[in-house]
Protein backbone atom coordinates (compact mmCIF):
# COMPACT_ATOMS: atom_id res chain seq x y z
CA UNK A 1 0.00 0.00 0.00
CA UNK A 2 1.38 3.64 -0.57
CA UNK A 3 0.52 6.47 0.94
CA UNK A 4 1.62 10.03 -0.06
CA UNK A 5 4.55 8.91 -2.60
CA UNK A 6 5.76 6.27 0.37
CA UNK A 7 5.55 2.42 0.98
CA UNK A 8 5.12 2.36 4.39
CA UNK A 9 7.36 -0.68 5.65
CA UNK A 10 5.33 -0.46 9.53
CA UNK A 11 2.71 -1.87 6.84
CA UNK A 12 4.89 -4.64 5.72
CA UNK A 13 6.92 -6.22 7.45
CA UNK A 14 8.33 -3.87 10.44
CA UNK A 15 7.44 -4.28 13.96
CA UNK A 16 6.09 -1.16 15.97
CA UNK A 17 8.63 0.59 18.41
CA UNK A 18 7.93 0.37 22.18
CA UNK A 19 9.48 3.29 24.05
CA UNK A 20 10.93 3.07 28.04
CA UNK A 21 7.57 5.56 28.55
CA UNK A 22 5.10 3.08 27.20
CA UNK A 23 4.74 4.78 23.82
CA UNK A 24 4.29 2.78 20.96
CA UNK A 25 5.81 4.21 17.85
CA UNK A 26 4.83 3.32 14.30
CA UNK A 27 8.52 1.94 14.30
CA UNK A 28 11.73 2.38 15.27
CA UNK A 29 12.86 4.75 13.03
CA UNK A 30 10.02 7.52 13.95
CA UNK A 31 10.99 6.54 17.70
CA UNK A 32 14.95 7.44 16.83
CA UNK A 33 13.08 11.01 15.77
CA UNK A 34 10.29 11.48 18.14
CA UNK A 35 9.56 14.96 17.98
CA UNK A 36 8.64 15.17 14.28
CA UNK A 37 5.98 12.78 15.15
CA UNK A 38 5.36 15.17 18.18
CA UNK A 39 5.14 18.37 16.58
CA UNK A 40 3.05 16.72 13.63
CA UNK A 41 0.68 15.97 16.36
CA UNK A 42 0.10 19.63 17.29
CA UNK A 43 -0.11 20.83 13.90
CA UNK A 44 -2.96 18.01 13.19
CA UNK A 45 -4.61 18.04 16.47
CA UNK A 46 -4.06 14.64 17.56
CA UNK A 47 -3.37 13.50 20.80
CA UNK A 48 0.31 11.71 21.00
CA UNK A 49 -1.01 10.04 24.64
CA UNK A 50 -2.93 8.22 22.42
CA UNK A 51 0.21 5.85 21.91
CA UNK A 52 0.81 5.39 25.38
CA UNK A 53 0.33 1.67 26.37
CA UNK A 54 0.21 2.08 30.06
CA UNK A 55 -3.39 4.02 29.18
CA UNK A 56 -4.34 1.81 26.69
CA UNK A 57 -3.97 -1.82 25.17
CA UNK A 58 -2.42 -2.36 21.46
CA UNK A 59 -5.01 -2.90 20.10
CA UNK A 60 -6.50 0.83 21.10
CA UNK A 61 -3.66 2.31 20.23
CA UNK A 62 -3.80 0.51 16.48
CA UNK A 63 -7.39 1.98 16.24
CA UNK A 64 -6.86 5.44 17.56
CA UNK A 65 -7.67 8.62 15.36
CA UNK A 66 -4.29 9.53 16.19
CA UNK A 67 -3.33 6.46 14.14
CA UNK A 68 -5.61 6.46 11.78
CA UNK A 69 -4.60 10.08 11.03
CA UNK A 70 -1.20 9.18 10.59
CA UNK A 71 -1.36 6.62 8.82
CA UNK A 72 -3.28 8.34 6.16
CA UNK A 73 -0.61 11.01 5.91
CA UNK A 74 2.51 9.60 6.95
CA UNK A 75 3.58 13.57 6.97
CA UNK A 76 7.00 13.60 8.79
CA UNK A 77 10.76 13.84 7.11
CA UNK A 78 11.20 9.92 8.72
CA UNK A 79 8.82 8.14 7.45
CA UNK A 80 9.64 10.02 3.32
CA UNK A 81 13.41 9.18 4.22
CA UNK A 82 12.84 5.46 5.40
CA UNK A 83 10.16 4.33 3.12
CA UNK A 84 10.05 6.80 0.14
CA UNK A 85 11.00 5.33 -3.22
CA UNK A 86 14.68 5.61 -2.66
CA UNK A 87 14.74 3.99 0.46
CA UNK A 88 14.41 0.71 -1.24
CA UNK A 89 16.78 1.20 -3.18
CA UNK A 90 19.45 -1.15 -1.89
CA UNK A 91 22.00 -4.07 -2.95
CA UNK A 92 18.61 -6.13 -2.41
CA UNK A 93 16.78 -4.75 -5.35
CA UNK A 94 13.69 -3.30 -3.94
CA UNK A 95 13.74 -5.53 -0.53
CA UNK A 96 13.73 -3.33 2.50
CA UNK A 97 16.66 -2.39 4.07
CA UNK A 98 16.44 -4.18 6.95
CA UNK A 99 16.50 -7.71 4.84
CA UNK A 100 20.26 -7.14 4.72
CA UNK A 101 20.69 -7.87 8.82
CA UNK A 102 18.20 -10.52 8.37
CA UNK A 103 20.39 -12.37 5.99
CA UNK A 104 23.56 -11.46 7.80
CA UNK A 105 22.15 -13.14 11.34
CA UNK A 106 20.95 -16.63 9.14
CA UNK A 107 24.70 -16.84 8.03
Amino acid sequence: MAVAGITPKCFIDMSPFLSADGTLYPCCFVYTRKEELEEWAKNNNADIQELNVTKYTSDQVHNSNFMKKFNQSFDIHTCHRECGKTSYNTSLQGQPKWETYKSAKKA
